[in-house]
């Protein structure tokens, strides 16, 4: 804040005394107009490749491309809110090889024929204006459009006063122009920063589809990230509240979606702790529609409830390693996996480059459709088709299934190089000179081996010989220091010396490989395998024992660059991150420090009127918070049948679902955030841009930037309840090699898998973020709180719900029913009944409609949400 330069002229202002802390100011209404600003935003958009920047754009009705002109873009003078389409643009869908059909279409039709999706340039969340310029570059391909708005002075904005940052805490009539507790008479003053540009809430909306994260930054319609410092005292004293945001209000995909039905049904979020578990393929007994899905299986104990999917990718790549990791058991252990369990979990031998992406092995490209095309439908689930001998199944499984390369040579894991030269008393210079062929491995009696210099066609082979002729047992009993250590640890394990080497790498499934912040990992693949077939073809061939050998050194530096690391010369400075570092810095990144759903971040004043269990919420962020609670609100009103039409009535701030926002917000608890700082508070709405609380949580929070949450389930906020303010949470160590990693998991990872460390999640942050749920909270505790719930929003509709308009008052009973988009169906069956208008319509029960002449629950269906868009109901009295 101590940044912030102004952005509009500075003005002398009269100054009087006030009560509140320095931080904050009142200003005097008819001086706060003389600080109203004007602002531009240009937007750009560019037509790539075979872009379209058009007015047609794919599955978009006319009401949200009238403004536009015949170029796709805005017209001058356009209202602008979010989602307003400023430039229209269409590209088309990427596939494969057009058929014979789809030739044919475009032969006749041109490449309107082809399938589009709609990629048009939308005003990003807040913007809010009219459209001053619209241009359009032709030879670019290039189109331009600025918005422009004016904002006045508005309690929550920034002040520079005499340089100092201050947030206006209201704006009422004064007999000067400001009331400040600065010590001055007087005092230079400037609009430095707008609560309406930091204004922004989210309840779900886009997901990174790699990490299936909610999106980040207000442009983005993101959600909020949890700052570790906050983990700490949430973890300790509302472990359900932070569970939620690191699961079902993130990246726990199948959560999130049973969370988002149970709020819609107005339920506590059911999210018992089970793992999914396959239905059978093929030919089982269909007992309802739910049959094709996954089941949930009871889960054991100490099990993750809903693995979050920064962990199901952490894991993966750990695999990918040969390392599994046991999130079952109740305490994590980490493992390395032999050749045969690398083959007994891979669908499929990858043997050439291309067969990196083949759906027989990692499943089908698109959902339920096999890669011929003779079984497409979700009847035919785990049917193998006989043809192409690809699994009919959803493709998520490219996700999750896995290959393995079966290596020509032996090499040296790249985590455990220095630990296999060990094992035979080498140095790993020493070892990797063996790789390549330039020093020759001889048995020096008892359990040593030594290296000299030699040419040798063996390699990995050589070591990999080696190490299985080694007693472990024997080199425990006999020796000491490191070389006995590791060998009592592979010993007790029963893990064989040749686990330090590779002779079959797994390959990771293809959706996984592609990350973007952390690269392409197919080009290091391909390299892997091209390597691997060239030492292939040189041993077949007899070639001489130089190039064998050079050939196995570079397989083992591909293996190297794809594992660990090592940039092969002449490479570019944004090469992927092999798998190593991808671990690293997912576990640093994203399993703990993630965007969350439900959450927004506001400008923070104080108002002394305010109860100390209480905050003003602005109506915006509420509506957009609680947007789910009050689709369930309007559907039990009878207002909506359908998600769409309840989505339609807040968007257009229909009375009704104000008054549903309102009793579904109206007393909620939320939690404030703010550095260390963490309260919970009541929710009052008001239509100011900025969140307000009491003087003292002002005083606690320090910092005029809060970020606010909601609690989902009921635990969550059961738990927020019991503590108004949260104790700073007492620092723990943490006794497992989870709870002490700190830089490195990779490093960490690697020692519990030799020495066979185990986890049991003593502490709460990284536990929670692993999935695994807190205790039980009370069930009658939780009944009890659910009907305090019901109660109050009922209370608050009851309150808040607008009156009905007068019959007599209102023209659209007087339309006729023509005038309405009814299907043919519905408007005959309301024909033969003699129905002719809205009225008539509207004075008719539910009961009686149904007794209609071809009139059933489909029509039924219709009818109310069309009149619920109108603010009607039937049944209305005359």
């Amino acid at each position: 804040m101590s940044e912030l330069a102004p952005i509009t002229a500075a003005f002398t202002a009269r100054v009087e005394p006030c009560p509140l802390a320095p931080g904050y100011v009142v200003v005097d209404a008819r001086f706060a107009d003389r600080l109203r600003t004007e602002h531009t935003r240009r937007f750009e958009v560019t037509a790539e490749g075979e872009d379209q920047l058009t007015h047609d754009v794919p599955n978009t009705g006319e009401e949200a491309l009238a403004h536009l002109d015949d170029d796709g873009l805005a017209r001058v003078g356009t209202a602008v809110m979010p989602g307003t389409i400023l430039v229209g643009k269409a590209t088309p869908t990427a596939g494969g090889p057009l058929s014979n059909e789809e030739k044919l279409l475009r032969a006749i039709f041109g490449e309107q024929a082809a399938e589009l999706r709609d990629t048009s340039l939308r005003a990003p969340p807040g913007c809010f204006g009219v459209v001053v310029l619209a241009q359009m570059a032709a030879e670019l391909a290039r189109a331009s459009v600025e918005v422009a708005w004016e904002r006045p002075l508005e309690v929550g904005d920034v002040l520079l006063v005499d340089g100092r940052p201050v947030v206006v805490a209201a704006i009422r009539e004064l007999e000067v122009d400001l009331a400040w507790s600065g010590g001055v008479s007087e005092a230079s003053v400037a609009k430095a920063a707008m609560a309406r540009d930091v204004l922004h809430a989210r309840s779900i909306g886009p997901y990174e589809p790699t990490t299936q994260l909610p999106a980040l930054g207000r442009d983005r319609f993101g959600g909020q990230p949890l700052a570790r410092e906050q983990m700490g005292p949430l973890a300790v004293h509302a472990p359900w509240a932070l569970w939620e945001m690191l699961t079902i209000k993130s990246d726990s995909v199948s959560g999130r979606t049973r969370a988002y039905e149970a709020i819609i049904k107005q339920e506590n979020p059911d999210v018992v702790p089970t793992r999914g578990e396959p239905a059978p393929a093929g030919g089982g007994v269909t007992r309802d529609i739910f049959s094709f899905f996954d089941r949930p299986a009871p889960g054991t104990a100490g099990e993750p409830a809903l693995e979050p999917e920064a962990v199901t990718v952490l894991a993966a790549h750990l695999r990918a390693l040969g390392l599994d990791l046991d999130l079952r058991a109740a305490q994590v252990a980490l493992t390395i996996d032999g050749p045969e369990k690398i083959v007994e979990r891979s669908h499929g031998e990858v043997r050439e480059p291309d067969d990196l992406a083949c759906p027989k092995i990692f499943g089908p490209v698109k959902d339920y459709e096999c890669a011929c095309g003779q079984y497409r439908r979700m009847k035919d689930r785990g049917v193998v088709c006989e043809k192409c001998g690809v699994e009919v199944i959803s493709s998520r499984v490219r996700r999750e299934r896995f290959g393995h390369v079966k290596l020509a040579a032996p090499c040296l894991h790249p985590l455990f190089a220095g630990d296999a030269a060990t094992l035979l008393g080498l140095e790993e210079d020493e070892a990797r000179e063996v790789i390549a062929g330039r020093r020759v491995l001889e048995f020096a009696g008892g359990s040593a081996w030594r290296s000299e210099p030699g040419e040798s066609a063996a390699g990995g082979q050589a070591l990999w010989d080696a190490l299985a002729q080694l007693d472990l047992d024997a080199i425990e009993a006999g020796e000491s220091g490191p070389r006995a250590e590791l060998a009592s640890s592979l010993a007790r394990l029963g893990r064989p010396a040749t686990a330090l080497m590779l002779d079959v790498v797994p390959v990771l499934p293809p959706d996984l490989r592609v990350d973007h912040e952390y690269g392409d990992l197919e080009p290091s693949y391909r390299d892997l395998i091209d390597r691997n077939l060239r030492v292939a073809r040189t041993a077949e061939a007899r070639a001489p024992i130089a190039e064998l050998a050079r050939e196995q050194e570079q397989l083992q530096r591909a293996l190297d660059r794809l594992l660990q690391g090592g940039r092969r010369r002449g490479s570019a400075d944004d090469a992927p991150l092999p798998v190593s570092e991808r671990i690293d810095r997912a576990f640093a990144d994203r399993v703990f420090i993630k965007p969350v759903d439900f959450s927004g971040v506001a400008h923070l004043v104080v108002d002394p009127s305010l109860a100390p269990d209480e905050c003003r919420v602005p109506q915006a962020m509420l509506r957009e918070l609680f947007r789910p609670h009050a689709y369930g609100v309007l559907e039990t009103h009878g207002f909506v049948t359908t998600i769409q039409s309840a989505r339609r009535m807040v968007d257009a701030e229909q009375p009704e679902a104000l008054a549903a926002v309102a009793a579904a917000s109206d007393g909620a608890p939320v939690l404030l955030m703010a550095g260390p700082a963490i309260v919970t508070r009541r929710v009052r709405g008001w239509d100011a841009p900025c969140v307000a609380v009491d003087p003292t949580t002002a005083e606690r929070m320090a910092s005029h930037v809060v970020t606010l949450h909601l609690p989902v389930m009921h635990e969550a906020a059961l738990q927020c309840e019991r503590l108004a303010d949260f104790p700073a949470a007492e620092k723990q160590r943490a006794s497992g090699w989870l709870g002490r990693t700190r830089r490195s998991l990779i490093a960490a990872a690697r020692r519990a898998a030799l020495h066979g460390e185990r986890d049991g999640l003593d502490d709460p942050v990284v536990r929670l973020a692993l999935g695994r749920p807190p205790e039980a909270v009370d069930a009658d505790e939780r009944e009890r709180y659910a009907e305090r719930e019901r109660e109050r929003r009922e209370q608050a509709w009851e309150r808040l719900r607008p009156l009905p308009v007068p019959q007599a008052s209102n023209p659209l009973l007087d339309r006729r029913l023509d005038e309405l988009e009814l299907s043919v169906a519905t408007a005959n069956a309301l024909d033969r009944a003699g129905l002719q208008t809205i009225g008539e319509l509207c004075r008719r029960t539910e009961a009686e409609l149904l007794k209609t002449r071809g009139f059933g629950r489909k029509q039924l269906a219709e009818v109310k949400e069309i009149v619920a868009n109108l603010g009607l109901s039937l049944g209305m009295k005359p």
